[in-house]
Protein backbone atom coordinates (compact mmCIF):
# COMPACT_ATOMS: atom_id res chain seq x y z
CA UNK A 1 0.00 0.00 0.00
CA UNK A 2 1.47 3.37 -0.77
CA UNK A 3 -1.59 5.61 -1.41
CA UNK A 4 -4.01 7.30 1.15
CA UNK A 5 -6.45 6.44 -0.97
CA UNK A 6 -5.44 2.96 -0.77
CA UNK A 7 -5.51 2.96 3.23
CA UNK A 8 -8.84 4.73 2.98
CA UNK A 9 -10.29 1.50 0.97
CA UNK A 10 -8.80 -0.65 4.00
CA UNK A 11 -9.43 1.24 6.83
CA UNK A 12 -13.51 1.33 5.64
CA UNK A 13 -13.02 -2.73 5.16
CA UNK A 14 -11.69 -3.04 8.53
CA UNK A 15 -14.32 -4.76 11.21
CA UNK A 16 -15.94 -2.47 13.41
CA UNK A 17 -13.40 -2.97 16.25
CA UNK A 18 -11.79 0.65 17.45
CA UNK A 19 -8.63 -0.94 18.07
CA UNK A 20 -8.02 -3.12 15.13
CA UNK A 21 -8.46 0.54 13.24
CA UNK A 22 -6.25 2.51 15.40
CA UNK A 23 -3.60 -0.29 14.89
CA UNK A 24 -4.26 -0.27 11.12
CA UNK A 25 -3.46 3.47 11.47
CA UNK A 26 -0.20 2.79 13.37
CA UNK A 27 0.79 0.59 10.75
CA UNK A 28 0.02 2.30 7.61
CA UNK A 29 1.70 5.46 9.21
CA UNK A 30 4.82 3.14 9.76
CA UNK A 31 4.33 2.23 6.19
CA UNK A 32 4.60 5.09 4.80
CA UNK A 33 7.19 6.59 7.45
CA UNK A 34 9.35 3.88 5.96
CA UNK A 35 8.78 5.06 2.30
CA UNK A 36 9.84 8.68 3.93
CA UNK A 37 6.32 10.10 3.31
CA UNK A 38 6.37 11.92 6.96
CA UNK A 39 3.55 14.01 6.60
CA UNK A 40 0.75 11.23 5.67
CA UNK A 41 2.53 9.08 8.33
CA UNK A 42 2.14 11.56 10.70
CA UNK A 43 -1.53 12.25 10.19
CA UNK A 44 -1.77 8.59 10.63
CA UNK A 45 -0.40 8.43 14.24
CA UNK A 46 -2.28 11.84 14.73
CA UNK A 47 -5.51 10.07 13.54
CA UNK A 48 -4.74 6.80 15.56
CA UNK A 49 -4.13 9.37 18.68
CA UNK A 50 -7.33 11.03 18.59
CA UNK A 51 -9.79 7.58 17.96
CA UNK A 52 -7.43 6.11 20.43
CA UNK A 53 -9.08 9.30 23.14
CA UNK A 54 -12.84 9.29 21.28
CA UNK A 55 -12.71 5.20 22.37
CA UNK A 56 -11.03 5.09 25.74
CA UNK A 57 -14.57 5.13 27.10
CA UNK A 58 -15.47 2.03 25.89
CA UNK A 59 -13.71 -0.11 27.88
CA UNK A 60 -14.38 -3.32 26.03
CA UNK A 61 -12.20 -2.88 23.69
CA UNK A 62 -8.58 -1.59 25.68
CA UNK A 63 -7.11 -2.94 28.59
CA UNK A 64 -5.19 -0.26 30.45
CA UNK A 65 -1.05 -1.53 29.78
CA UNK A 66 -1.73 -2.38 26.17
CA UNK A 67 -3.70 1.39 25.96
CA UNK A 68 -1.11 3.25 27.72
CA UNK A 69 1.88 1.24 25.36
CA UNK A 70 -0.34 2.12 22.02
CA UNK A 71 -0.65 5.53 22.86
CA UNK A 72 3.36 6.36 23.73
CA UNK A 73 4.39 4.38 20.69
CA UNK A 74 1.70 6.87 18.74
CA UNK A 75 2.98 9.84 20.40
CA UNK A 76 6.74 8.89 19.98
CA UNK A 77 5.86 7.71 15.89
CA UNK A 78 4.43 11.19 15.71
CA UNK A 79 7.39 12.78 17.33
CA UNK A 80 9.78 10.92 15.00
CA UNK A 81 7.36 12.40 11.84
CA UNK A 82 8.00 16.28 13.52
CA UNK A 83 12.01 15.83 13.64
CA UNK A 84 12.02 14.27 9.86
CA UNK A 85 9.62 17.28 8.68
CA UNK A 86 12.32 19.64 10.77
CA UNK A 87 9.39 20.84 13.24
CA UNK A 88 11.68 20.51 16.19
CA UNK A 89 8.98 22.46 18.17
CA UNK A 90 6.48 20.02 18.17
CA UNK A 91 8.65 17.30 18.57
CA UNK A 92 10.04 18.50 22.17
CA UNK A 93 6.33 19.36 23.19
CA UNK A 94 5.00 15.61 22.09
CA UNK A 95 8.32 14.16 23.81
CA UNK A 96 8.05 16.33 27.04
CA UNK A 97 4.57 15.48 27.16
CA UNK A 98 5.71 11.47 27.55
CA UNK A 99 8.35 12.62 29.46
CA UNK A 100 6.26 14.12 32.03
CA UNK A 101 4.21 10.85 32.62
CA UNK A 102 7.21 8.55 32.08
CA UNK A 103 10.29 10.27 32.95
CA UNK A 104 12.89 6.96 32.02
CA UNK A 105 11.35 6.42 28.16
CA UNK A 106 14.72 6.69 26.52
CA UNK A 107 12.86 7.18 23.35
CA UNK A 108 11.43 10.37 24.29
CA UNK A 109 14.66 11.98 25.98
CA UNK A 110 16.99 10.71 22.87
CA UNK A 111 14.06 12.39 20.53
CA UNK A 112 13.87 15.48 22.97
CA UNK A 113 17.52 15.80 22.34
CA UNK A 114 17.45 15.37 18.86
CA UNK A 115 15.00 18.26 18.61
CA UNK A 116 17.20 20.58 21.51
CA UNK A 117 20.19 19.70 19.49
CA UNK A 118 18.50 21.22 16.34
CA UNK A 119 16.95 24.25 18.12
CA UNK A 120 20.56 25.10 18.97
CA UNK A 121 19.88 24.34 22.61
CA UNK A 122 23.14 22.26 22.71
CA UNK A 123 24.04 22.32 26.69
CA UNK A 124 20.18 21.20 27.21
CA UNK A 125 20.37 18.54 24.53
CA UNK A 126 23.54 17.15 26.24
CA UNK A 127 22.29 16.55 29.59
CA UNK A 128 18.93 14.81 28.09
CA UNK A 129 21.50 12.13 26.18
CA UNK A 130 23.26 11.66 29.01
CA UNK A 131 20.30 10.60 30.97
CA UNK A 132 19.30 8.63 27.80
CA UNK A 133 22.69 6.93 28.40
CA UNK A 134 22.55 5.97 31.84
CA UNK A 135 19.36 4.23 30.74
CA UNK A 136 20.19 2.39 27.73
CA UNK A 137 24.70 2.48 28.17
CA UNK A 138 24.93 0.38 25.21
CA UNK A 139 22.22 2.03 22.50
CA UNK A 140 24.51 2.68 19.43
CA UNK A 141 21.93 5.89 17.99
CA UNK A 142 22.13 7.70 22.11
CA UNK A 143 26.32 7.02 21.91
CA UNK A 144 26.26 8.26 18.43
CA UNK A 145 24.67 11.33 19.38
CA UNK A 146 26.13 11.81 22.35
CA UNK A 147 29.42 11.95 20.70
CA UNK A 148 28.26 14.12 18.18
CA UNK A 149 26.76 16.69 20.69
CA UNK A 150 28.57 16.89 23.32
CA UNK A 151 32.25 16.11 22.01
CA UNK A 152 34.25 19.37 22.75
CA UNK A 153 34.61 21.92 19.64
CA UNK A 154 38.41 22.58 18.98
Amino acid sequence: MSSVSEFQKLFIQLDGSPLSKIHALKDFGNSLFRQHQFDFAGDCYDKACRQLCVNLKDRNYFDLNSTVSLAISLCLNLAACSIKLRAFDGALIICSMVLTFFPNNSKALFRKAVALRNLNRISEACVILKEAQALEPHNKDIIRELNEVCSPRD
